[in-house]
């Protein structure tokens, strides 16, 4: 077994750590586990983030998780190995982690920035590399099902991963969370899939959604402002769209579910901090993703055009 900060050229698989134990090394016994569930998480944490219930669920009915990261580099190697580390909690609740060594938006892209990473093409020659490293993965994982980001919220990274769905079969579609807290991200992303023009596209409604849902990652202050009339713009104009329909499942899991899925989001307090800052995960989440039946998570299924 490699080191668990050893990363190997890009694109290919660093070694894959594993949950069950102390160390987070060892290969715990799936000899019990009768089905594997695979997220794709486009940066860290991002699949946890929006999938923490449905993780949690699926490790409590002994199915074997793996969360594979697919743009796992940053540009700053100290960072890169504080996020890795950071996938100790994964392990902790027995779920396994798999690494990929693609370079993020942030770091790739000549400009940081949300409106930079929404105004991003997706990179058909990068798109073709993901696809030949994911076959990758789905031959070393071996899953029954696969989770894919819907890409709500226009993050050029998240665009990518979901450009690569031909890959899998019948591939399951998470709503990227907390971009989707944002009424009018989620909305955006519905107009473009299925086709059509959203009914309304105010910018001052929307800057104060942005303002209302506490992610400085999307909507930082000094950029609000323009960022609510790019949506507006987005929203106004026509989508020819890529689908035939979209339908929803709510997936709620008990009340109980709430601490251990908080505690898995928490547990990448990088990513916490640059999303939040020091507003808490637990009141976020208790207040946008549960109510009194419990907590709650969308799969998005894609219906395609005859």
């Amino acid at each position: 077994m490699l080191a668990p900060h050893t990363w190997f050229v890009p694109g290919v698989l660093r070694e894959p750590r594993f949950g069950g134990s102390r160390t987070g090394r060892e290969p715990r016994d799936t000899a019990v586990a009768v089905t594997t569930t695979l997220y794709l998480s486009p940066r860290w944490g991002d699949a946890v983030l929006s999938c923490a219930g449905g993780i949690c669920a699926r490790r409590g009915s002994n199915t074997r998780v793996v969360v594979c990261t697919v743009f796992a580099r940053t540009g700053d190697d100290d960072l890169d190995r504080s996020c890795a580390d950071e996938d100790d909690t994964l392990h902790a609740y027995g779920i396994d982690t798999l690494t990929l060594d693609f370079t993020a938006a942030p770091a790739r892209l000549p400009e940081p920035g949300y409106l930079t990473s929404l105004e991003a093409a997706v990179d058909d020659a990068l798109a073709d590399e993901l696809r030949k490293t994911l076959a990758t993965v789905i031959a070393r994982v071996q899953p029954d099902e696969v989770w894919l980001p819907l890409a709500i919220g226009g993050d050029v990274d998240h665009r990518a991963v979901f450009a690569t769905r031909d890959v899998f079969d019948q591939p399951r579609f998470y709503e990227d969370r907390p971009y989707a807290f944002v009424p009018s991200l989620r909305a955006l992303r519905m107009v473009e899939l299925i086709g059509g023009r959203a009914k309304s596209a105010n910018a001052t409604a929307i800057e104060r959604e942005l303002a209302d849902h506490g992610c400085a990652m999307v909507a930082p202050l000094e950029a609000r402002h323009d960022i609510a009339r790019e949506l507006a713009r987005r929203l106004g104009e026509p989508h020819a769209g890529e689908v035939r329909a979209l339908e929803t499942t709510v997936h709620r899991h008990a009340t109980d579910a709430l601490p251990p899925a908080c505690k898995l989001i928490s547990g990448y307090a990088t990513r916490v901090r640059e999303l939040f800052g020091q507003l808490s995960v637990t009141e976020l989440w208790t207040q946008l993703a549960a109510d009194s039946a419990g907590w709650m998570e969308r799969e998005i299924r894609l219906v395609p055009r005859d």
